[in-house]
């Protein structure tokens, strides 16, 4: 672990613990994912909704985006095939869901502008994002013909839509239940105050969707495994559906197949901490200043998107994706510094370890060509 890890604890996550502390003392152990929730998303306290950018060489973090723009310009290319495959609506609406600073949409944004034309005049985009500090540092190239809107929630999307809806590591930072099996059960993991220290504790019965979710997706846990179960998948797709008439849903994560993420070989779950570039398991620790994150069940999204009468285009590795979008085409035109960061994108652990999929639904045409498939030769888009 490097030198000087973990830092101290800083006063806005002393004052968040307290009030945890607080409620707890009042009500009892709350579930784990009402802790995730304010720990992330506190109104001035929580990792996401505070005035620190948590992004970049001086944060905690870096994204594809901050690497190149490889992945903006991929998922324009993406929006100008879907376009076309939606017969060109006016507007062809494009939202970022957890834009951040919008470093990726100021890529997807400059490209659609200088290869797309006649997309760019339809072209409405929406950026959503939770945090005061990440939109405030949200600027734009240019201001496509249908206009820019940053708005907080999905709620406030229009009601119904033609377009693509994208992110980039989204999913995983949506709060987790945590269950423990017990004999040919389980119990549900809630956290606990003792002596102003959080702790998990494990409580039964456990909630009723929780066990729902096991079922439905066809999961067993052995005597002692922990998994990580993010119910709010259902509610976004959900809210996405009501709203996405025609289009596509492309997500950018970490994330495996359900008897993957829930098999055998993972007996303490995927949730971890991060900070100052360093992953940690101790996930209850400095609540508000590290980032939680938990790798996404891409079998449960694939079946609710099926459910929900999505077609799923299937999935891929993000350096397939970028290759198969035309990343490499990119490098003979590039400056030197530029060439050598999309060098190290593709072959980095970023390029394999991060998922991508596509979902569409209601498209007329044929609907863009995804994944390993487009590594086939000659395959082409025109505006």
């Amino acid at each position: 672990m490097q030198a000087g890890f973990p830092p101290p604890q800083s006063a806005r996550s002393q004052k968040l613990q307290r009030i945890l502390c607080e409620a707890i003392a009042a009500n009892g152990p709350i579930p784990f994912s009402r802790f995730m929730e304010a720990a992330l998303y506190e109104p001035g306290l929580g990792y996401y909704r505070n005035d620190v950018l948590p992004w970049g060489g001086d944060g905690d973090y870096i994204t594809a985006p901050q690497v190149h723009p490889a992945l903006g310009v991929s998922i324009a290319r993406m929006a100008v095939e879907l376009d076309g495959s939606l017969g060109r609506p006016d507007p062809f609406v494009a939202v970022e869901i957890g834009s951040g600073n919008g470093a990726l949409a100021a890529a997807f944004l400059d490209a659609v502008r200088r290869s797309a034309p006649n997309l760019w005049r339809r072209l409405r985009f929406v950026s959503v994002e939770r945090g005061p500090a990440a939109r405030a540092a949200q600027t734009w190239p240019a201001t496509p013909g249908a206009g820019v809107e940053v708005v907080e929630s999905l709620e406030e999307l229009p009601d119904r839509f033609e377009g693509l809806v994208y992110g980039n590591e989204l999913l995983d930072a949506f709060p987790v239940e945590r269950v423990r099996g017990v004999d040919a059960s389980f119990e549900q993991l809630f956290v606990d105050c003792r002596d102003g220290r959080l702790r998990e504790i494990g409580l039964q019965p456990a909630a009723t969707e929780l066990r729902r979710y096991l079922e439905r997706n066809q999961i067993e846990l052995g005597a002692g495994q922990v998994a990580d179960i993010c119910l709010g998948i259902e509610p976004w797709i959900d809210a996405l559906s009501a709203r996405l008439s025609a289009g596509g849903v492309l997500m950018v994560d970490y994330g495996h197949d359900t008897p993957a993420l829930f098999g055998p070989s993972r007996q303490h779950g995927t949730l971890v901490a991060q900070q100052r570039f360093v992953l940690s398991d101790e996930i209850l620790e400095r609540p508000g200043d590290q980032d939680l994150t938990a790798h996404v069940d891409w079998g449960n999204l694939r079946r609710l998107g099926i459910e929900r009468e999505f077609m799923w285009a299937g999935e891929c590795s993000l350096g397939v994706f970028l290759i198969g979008m035309g990343a490499t085409e990119q490098l003979p035109g590039q400056e030197v510094a530029a060439r050598m960061a999309l060098r190290h994108l593709l072959v980095s652990e970023i390029a394999e370890a991060h998922r991508v999929v596509f979902l569409h639904r209601d498209i007329p045409g044929q609907a863009p060509v995804f994944g390993r498939s487009r590594l086939e030769p000659e395959r082409g888009d025109s505006d």
